[in-house]
């Protein structure tokens, strides 16, 4: 989801929250003042009948003979129902909007009216919800000295009051509703306004570093403002102007290294190979005076034929790998993988007579676009690891089966020993040049072997893998894409098929 996209959802949503909000509290505020002012109208109906209406009946002599309850005939209007009600109970007059109904009277509510007490309740009469209004009913002038003689109900419909709040739901949903979607059209086009130069400034960040070009820069226009956008750009450009600097420096660096190693390289072969020449030499010159001279002769030149011939690999690597930093890359042709395992197999076999080497399946007629010399050493190396790392009386292993890998076809070499092991947090590094994990693993050898191995498995646009734990020994896997056959082979098929297809003459 963009950032645009965000921030006008995040402004609809905060919106809608605050429509909504305001919404809610204006509704309840209509409410009770609608119902306020529709209780306030019946309770001043209610006092006009009670205070207007009722009297006694005096007798010239002895005691009153009765009340004259209110006619409410006067007081109701076609909306307004107003019931009068003696102490016993009795309807004693009703207003004609009433017609042949009535409104409630139960004796609780003619006892509440008879201690003095007045109350509203939401009722219904005929399926017409109503708001009543119960008042006592007192005979005389004074509503508050007067005898209680029963009690006056007023109501009036509710419909209208409900009425007008759907009126107002529906006016708040419409014009809330009408307000969020022009808030976000508009939060979309002011987003999307706002945020063109940043896309800009992403274009031209993905160009940059799609080419590596760091001399180029973002453009700013001359007397733009100083917003936050050109701050932005100005800052992109000086970190891109640093990062131009520091490339050029490593760049700089890494071509004198490449040139120091493969000049080094070039200049220690030439010694070496002398060294190695004048040792045979010294060997078959020096007289051989008595067994033990001639036994410690012997072994002080093979010690040192030894270190030379460390010294010649070491060499060898190293300009191996200047030319791979140089981008030197290798020539790859068709060729069958399984006499490049089986001669890897036959070299190896007398590096070690305490560890026995297995030759496990190998596939036949499997081939792979690849460089015969280079295939052949990256097995050695492995082959040399894993025999120089495995315990008298232990076993390493070598194979080769057809692995399939992201859809691919291709054949997967196996080297497996039973050594102790890699630790986990050292198998990431263990394919980095001069990289050493500890001293149980480091005999003989200089850390090169593994990312020449790396490197030549790039460079046929494989895979190796390496899956170990302490004291279970290690398995190394080189997956290498495959190929129908050597070309011959296949031009063969297809004018094979192609004559087979072709209509008879």
């Amino acid at each position: 989801m963009s950032l645009g996209l965000r921030l006008t959802l995040l402004n609809g949503l905060v919106l809608l929250l605050v429509i909504g909000a305001f919404a809610a509290v204006a509704y309840v505020t209509q409410v009770q003042a609608l119902r306020s002012s529709l209780d306030d109208s019946l309770r001043a109906q209610a006092r006009r009948v009670g205070e207007r209406g009722a009297f006694w009946l005096d007798h010239p002599v002895g005691p009153p003979r009765g009340v004259a309850f209110p006619s409410p005939e006067r007081f109701a209007a076609p909306d307004v129902f107003i019931q009068v009600v003696s102490r016993d109970g009795t309807i004693q007059s009703r207003s004609p909007s009433l017609g042949d109904d009535s409104l409630p009277v139960d004796p609780a509510m003619l006892q509440r009216a008879l201690a003095g007490e007045e109350w509203f309740a939401d009722v219904a009469v005929d399926q017409q919800p109503l708001r009543l209004f119960v008042m006592p009913l007192r005979a005389g002038r004074s509503s508050e000295t007067g005898a209680l003689i029963g009690m006056v109900e007023v109501a009036r419909p509710l419909g209208p009051l409900y009425g007008s709040l759907r009126t107002l739901q529906a006016t708040f949903l419409a014009v809330g509703g009408a307000g969020v979607l022009v808030s976000v059209v508009v939060g979309w086009l002011l987003s999307r306004a706002a945020l063109r130069p940043i896309d800009a400034l992403a274009d031209v960040a993905q160009e940059i570093g799609a080419a590596r070009d760091f001399s180029r820069r973002v453009p700013v226009r001359p007397g733009a403002r100083r917003d936050e956008v050109g701050r932005l750009a100005e800052e992109f450009n000086r970190m891109l102007a640093q990062l131009q600097a520091a490339y050029e420096q490593l760049e700089a660096m890494l071509a004198a290294q490449r040139r120091f190693v493969a000049d080094a390289s070039h200049e220690l072969r030439t010694p070496v190979t002398v060294v190695r020449g004048n040792l045979d030499l010294l060997r078959s010159m020096l007289p051989i005076r008595t067994v033990a001279d001639a036994e410690e002769q012997a072994q002080l030149l093979a010690d040192m034929a030894g270190e030379t011939e460390r010294m010649g690999r070491l060499v060898s690597d190293l300009l191996l790998l200047a030319q791979a930093d140089a981008g030197q890359h290798l020539v790859l042709s068709p060729l069958e993988l399984g006499s490049v395992v089986r001669d890897a197999f036959r070299a190896a076999r007398f590096l070690r007579e305490d560890v026995e080497l297995r030759l496990g399946e190998v596939v036949d007629e499997t081939w792979v676009r690849g460089d015969a010399d280079r295939l052949r050493q990256l097995l050695l190396n492995l082959l040399d690891n894993a025999l120089k790392y495995t315990p008298p009386g232990g076993v390493v292993s070598l194979s080769a089966r057809r692995l399939a890998r992201a859809e691919v076809d291709g054949v997967a070499v196996t080297v497996a020993d039973t050594g102790p092991g890699i630790p986990p947090a050292e198998q990431a590094r263990i394919f980095e040049r001069f990289y050493r994990t500890d001293p149980a693993r480091t005999a003989g050898g200089a850390g090169l072997g593994l990312a020449i191995a790396r490197w030549i498995v790039d460079e046929h646009q494989g895979a190796i893998d390496v899956e170990s734990a302490p004291g279970r020994g290690s398995r190394f896997t080189v997956w290498l894409p495959t190929q129908a056959g050597p070309p011959d082979r296949v031009d063969g098929r297809r004018h094979e098929e192609a004559s087979r297809l072709a209509p008879a003459t």
